[in-house]
Parts: structure tokens; C-alpha cells; sequence
């Protein structure tokens, strides 16, 4: 994302919903709190000097801005650190990514709102658009 993004209101909230408890020992994620009002790109050292574990029960959850630095840590233990992601835009945002992969009979066979839901078309438009092709010259070749 390109420096200088409104803050306010917030054009994404993340959710990690802790599944297992995280701890240092398992890798609990690593936040930066206030990194949301930072400008420019994340920047590692600045990132270690201001970084704290979140550490939580199964059931916990850390709701954070978009904008916020965070990243993974190394889990040392011999069990899954398991977690639910989820974040929330506003509908004018699109993701950089989609949820997936799926595999091609899923995508056929999904329905109207579950395609919607999935942003599966959006990820078919930003294809054609990535190799060159416009809803006009992709209609007369259809």
C-alpha cells in the first residue's frame, strides 16, 4: 500500500481469533501497537523496537486497524498454534489476494453469492486486466 493512507475512518479491520492459546513458546503474533499511524512502508528495525507478543487464551481475539505492523513468530512448541483470520473492508476496497485455492470444479460450480463472498469474479477481472484485456475485447471473443 502506498504511504499517506487515511487512518481515519479505517479502510480495514483484522480480527485474529485465537483457536489455541498463544503464547511466547508457541509463536504468538507479533504486533507494533500505534504502527497504524507510521508512515511509510513497514520497516523491520523500527518494527523490532516497538513490537510486542500477543499472547491469549483459546477464544481470545486481537482486533486491530488494517494499517497495523504485525507479523508471525516461530512456534518452538510441537503443536499447532492454530488461529482464524479474518478481515473486514469496506466494499470499496479489494484484497490483494482471494481466499484459495480453489480448484476449478469448486469455482464452476459456486453459487451467485458465494462467488460474491469469495470475491471470485473480482480475481477473474484483475486477471484479464493483467494480461491486457478489457471487458470489450474479452466479449467479442467469447
Amino acid at each position: 500500500m502506498n504511504p499517506g493512507l487515511p487512518v481515519d475512518p479505517a479502510l480495514m479491520m483484522q480480527v485474529i481469533w485465537m483457536m489455541e492459546p498463544f503464547t511466547e513458546h508457541n509463536g504468538g503474533t507479533w504486533v507494533a501497537p500505534g504502527s497504524q499511524l507510521w508512515d511509510g512502508r513497514p520497516d523491520e528495525e523500527r518494527f523490532n523496537k516497538h513490537a510486542i507478543q500477543a499472547t491469549g487464551n483459546a477464544g481470545d481475539a486481537v482486533v486491530s486497524h488494517g494499517l497495523l505492523w504485525h507479523r508471525t513468530a516461530v512456534n518452538h512448541s510441537d503443536h499447532p498454534r492454530v488461529a482464524i483470520l479474518i478481515n473486514y473492508t469496506q466494499i470499496a476496497v479489494r484484497p490483494m489476494t482471494t481466499m484459495g485455492p480453489f480448484d476449478d470444479t469448486f469455482v464452476e460450480n459456486a453459487s451467485d453469492e458465494l462467488r460474491a463472498l469469495l470475491a471470485l469474479d473480482v480475481e477473474k477481472a484483475l486477471r484479464r486486466r493483467a494480461l491486457g484485456h478489457t471487458r470489450h475485447e474479452t466479449a467479442e471473443a467469447s
